[in-house]
């Protein structure tokens, strides 16, 4: 039993740490604020289920019963927080709307299914807990049925939060926003797992004639703690990912430039439609001069459309599309007989060694890592 006290000491540090990282993601401010909120309340959610858990095996929802089925809904906003999260990380100047509260739909309809049980009296609850943990517990055709919606209605929000970053991964990422997707993808791949485990959690409390098993929802709630834990340390990590990509914020270097914003806007369109069409990028001598030239743009607003409206460095905008082309190579059968070297020059790099950095940088993995999980 010291495993399960131990646990459930774990699981009520988890959740005031998640309570409380929730009140710091609420009150950042810059251009991930809408996002920051998601995240905060998904934050909450996650702290309400594991501190539920913790109550039961501390037996202190037995002293205070009201507590007794807090967290029951929460699956239904897990889904919700986490795909718009996504979605507002990736798109900062989109703004809350009523499409958001549309979403939360089947949560309110749950909660005013619950309301009448939540205005019971202690006497009531109490009953409700000696039935669940009795040796033969009667759970009726709703406890499935909810369960069931609860699962479904969890999947479509992983398909579609997956679908989004998948969206999000064939565009031309910089570096921030690929650590960023990875982050969306950790995040993602918890909620799948937390899916998996109450699915199997409702089957095994059919098949084992209605028992409780403790090491299902002892895995749930370590899932829960992993997602608290996990946005914790990709805040530390990464604190750009929290506050707003860098893009976005004014650069005093061209606060006297006399490009418009439309014009940059413009200028951006034309220099990643030319990097896709001509790729300029495979020419290891590539300068800034360069693409001016081809564009007939001067050098210094190129420079400040990279560095202000993409969000790179000249080097990095360049080994973006370089690596890019790279693992298009890498994943090419008919280079398979090429070597990390000729690739690396194939695509434009001088030396193994840049190549090797750069390819890093941008995927989290070294080119042979990168060839052994095609």
């Amino acid at each position: 039993m010291w495993i399960v006290q131990t646990l459930a000491v774990l699981a009520l540090l988890s959740a005031a740490t998640g309570i409380f990282f929730s009140f710091i993601f609420l009150s950042i401010k810059g251009n991930k604020a809408i996002a920051n909120r998601m995240l905060s309340f998904l934050l909450v959610t996650f702290s309400i289920r594991i501190a539920e858990i913790a109550f039961y095996w501390t037996n202190y929802v037995w002293e205070f019963p009201h507590l007794f089925n807090i967290s029951t809904s929460t699956p239904l906003l897990f889904g919700v927080l986490i795909y718009y999260y996504i979605k507002y990380s990736q798109n900062e100047e989109e703004k809350l709307n009523h499409k958001f509260f549309i979403h939360l739909v089947p949560f309110f309809i749950y909660m005013i299914y619950l309301i009448p049980g939540y205005l019971q009296s202690e006497e009531f609850k109490l009953a409700e807990l000696k039935n669940v943990t009795s040796s033969n517990p009667v759970y009726g055709v709703e406890f499935y049925t909810f369960r069931t919606l609860k699962l479904i209605h969890m999947v479509i929000y992983a398909v579609l939060s997956t679908t989004l970053i998948n969206n999000l991964r064939e565009k031309n990422l910089n570096s921030h926003q690929q650590n960023e997707i990875r982050w969306h993808q950790y995040l993602v791949a918890g909620f799948i797992i937390f899916i998996v485990i109450t699915g199997l959690q409702t089957l095994g409390i059919a098949v084992s004639g209605y028992k409780y098993i403790i090491e299902l929802d002892s895995a749930l709630m370590l899932t829960c703690i992993f997602m608290i834990y996990s946005s914790i340390y990709f805040t530390v990590k990464n604190p750009d990912i929290f506050i707003g990509s860098l893009r976005k914020l004014p650069l005093i270097k061209y606060n006297r430039s006399s490009l418009t914003f439309e014009k940059a806007k413009e200028y951006a369109d034309r220099l990643i439609k030319m990097m896709k069409d001509d790729k300029p990028y495979l020419n290891p001598d590539l300068k800034l001069s360069h693409l001016s030239e081809k564009l007939s743009i001067q050098t210094h607003h190129i420079s400040q459309v990279i560095n202000d409206n993409l969000g790179y460095s000249f080097s990095d905008f360049i080994n973006s599309y370089r690596i890019e082309e790279a693992k298009r190579l890498l994943k090419n059968p008919g280079y398979d007989k090429y070597t990390i070297l000729a690739i690396s020059y194939e695509v434009g790099f001088q030396n193994k060694s840049s190549f090797n950095n750069a390819f890093k940088k941008f995927t989290g993995l070294t080119p042979s890592e990168f060839k052994k999980t095609v």
